[in-house]
This record gives structure tokens, sequence and C-alpha cells, in this order.
């Protein structure tokens, strides 16, 4: 005998599928892209569980992206910039661009290094990459960025520009634009004396070059080509 479901069941499976769908089309909206390539051991951080990375993995906003000593990560974002995290290195993506979105990227290093180069989609101005020691703003379509240690072993934030133009803000608001081949450091605000007074450093300044360690490709620099 062929069952019929009584009009409230046959209602509430509608309504479920369609709140299915709902949740379906907002966990897609917020992805952030997608993993291309991996040498080494990569781990992303989600709710607090640590998942391997491997080509084709989906990273949505928020993700913590991992590398281990030795190891790189290249990603697709969703406007199809790429972003290569280098070894040794802890990213946050905070707040990530969408489409028809008018907001901010915000990619926060903590540890190590990366490279990023834009896309021809990507607005460059909404682009903002943070750390401990300073704020960059891009103008331009390919830079590198990498922590390490000044003086007294403390740390600084290196910025080094292949392509374009950007804009090293420090902590004190002192501003470098840097254009093709310049090289950047922030650092934290300290003070000099001279005689009684204390004279302020800038926490921003030019380089003429950077440490022989620093900004040293992997081996996936050449996919970015």
């Amino acid at each position: 005998m062929k069952s019929v479901q009584p009009r409230g069941l046959r209602r509430c499976a509608w309504l479920i599928g369609f709140l299915v769908g709902i949740l379906f089309m907002t966990t897609a909206s917020v992805q952030a892209g997608s993993v291309l390539e991996t040498r080494g051991e990569v781990w992303v951080e989600r709710a607090q569980q640590l998942v391997p990375m491997r080509a084709g993995t989906a990273l949505q906003e928020g993700d913590k992206l991992i590398t281990a000593p030795g190891a790189e990560v290249l990603v697709r974002l969703e406007d199809d910039a790429r972003l290569l995290v280098r070894a040794d290195s802890r990213l946050d993506l905070r707040q990530l661009l969408r489409r028809d979105e008018l907001r901010k990227q915000i990619i926060s290093i903590v540890k190590g290094g990366l490279r990023y180069v834009s896309s021809v989609s990507t607005v460059r101005q909404q682009v903002n990459f943070t750390s401990a020691q300073a704020t960059i703003g891009i103008r331009g379509t390919d830079i590198e960025i990498a922590m390490g240690e000044g003086a007294n072993a403390k740390p600084v934030t290196y910025l080094k520009v292949n392509r374009g133009i950007a804009v090293l803000t420090g902590l004190d608001g002192t501003q470098v634009e840097l254009t093709e081949g310049q090289i950047a450091l922030a650092l934290e605000e300290e003070l000099s004396r001279a005689g009684v007074r204390s004279i302020p450093h800038p926490s921003a300044m030019r380089m003429e070059a950077a440490p022989a360690h620093l900004f040293q490709p992997g081996s996936l620099d050449r996919l970015l080509r």
C-alpha cells in the first residue's frame, strides 16, 4: 500500500531542506580559497582542531595556517591571488575578501614569512597584512614579509617589494612607501639617550639590504612565475 505523508510532515521536510540549503550557501560564501600545493608537513587550525593540509583543501576565513620547519604551502585566495606560506610559519586568515562585498582583507603573520602575489581582480587597496610591529598595505603585485630579530633579539617585521608598491606602517604611525626592489623593517618603539633627553626612533624605516637568511626562495616559488 502506498503511504501518504501528512501535510505537516511534508511541510517540515520542505523547511528542513530549505534551511540546509541556506546553511550550505552560507558556508560556501565564507570559503577563503584552497590549497594548490604543499611541501612537507602543513596544517590548518580550525575550531581548535589541527588538520593536515593537502592540495585541494578548502580554506575558510578564521583559519590558521601552520607550516613545519622545511615545509611550505601555496594557497589560492578567493580573488585568485596567491599566498605562499614559508617554512616554520604561522598565519591567521582573520578577514578575507568576498565577492560583491567592500571589506578589508586582513592576514596576520604571527611567525615566519610569506610571499603574496595579487591577481588582476584583486582590489589592492583592500588588502592588509599585520604583525605585532606593523601594518602593510599594498598597491603592487608581489611582496614578501618575514619575521625576524633586530637589536637585542627583539622581534621585527621585514618587508620586501618584488613588484609594485607597498606601504609599511609602524606602531608609532611612521609610514615607509616602498617600490620594486626596496626593503624596510618595523620594530618596537625604542628610546635612545641624548644627554638628558629621550629621543624616539621611528618604528619603521628603509634598509639597504636584508639579512642574508631572509627572503630566500623555496621550492614552490617557481609556481608563482
